[in-house]
Formats: C-alpha cells, sequence, structure tokens
C-alpha cells in the first residue's frame, strides 16, 4: 500500500513551474478577499468589479502555463 506523503512548501516553491502556480493562486486568493472586503465595507460596484479579477487572472496562469514545455525544467 502506498503511503502518500504531505507536501511542504519548500518543495514547492522549489520547482519553477509550482512557484509560478502559486504566485497565480495566490495572486487570485488576494483579489477574492479583497473583493469581499470591498463588498461589505459598502462598495458593492468595486467589489463586484474586483471579483471579475479572479477568474481573469487564473484563465492568464492557465493561458501561459499551457503553451509551455516543462518537461525538461
Amino acid at each position: 500500500m502506498n503511503v502518500v506523503k504531505p507536501v511542504q512548501l519548500k518543495d514547492v516553491v522549489s520547482q519553477p513551474l509550482m512557484r509560478i502556480k502559486l504566485i497565480f493562486m495566490a495572486a487570485g486568493f488576494a483579489s477574492l478577499v479583497l473583493s469581499v472586503s470591498l463588498w461589505f465595507s459598502g462598495n458593492e460596484l468595486q467589489g463586484i468589479f474586483v471579483g471579475l479579477w479572479v477568474p481573469a487572472i487564473h484563465s492568464l496562469g492557465t493561458l501561459l502555463l499551457a503553451g509551455e514545455n516543462w518537461s525538461n525544467r
């Protein structure tokens, strides 16, 4: 039976592909937090606008990473 070991942050950061993915995920999460905070502070329109950044950031990350050949890196 194979045991899955937990992933540690130092293992993720040491790989270039994972580091780029982590940056895009962190940017999307920061955008989500900013959007929710704007919404609940009374700036609903700004919250909606910033909330649209989340799928845009993730789409940009997917677009940039999909065309690369990461097998030799």
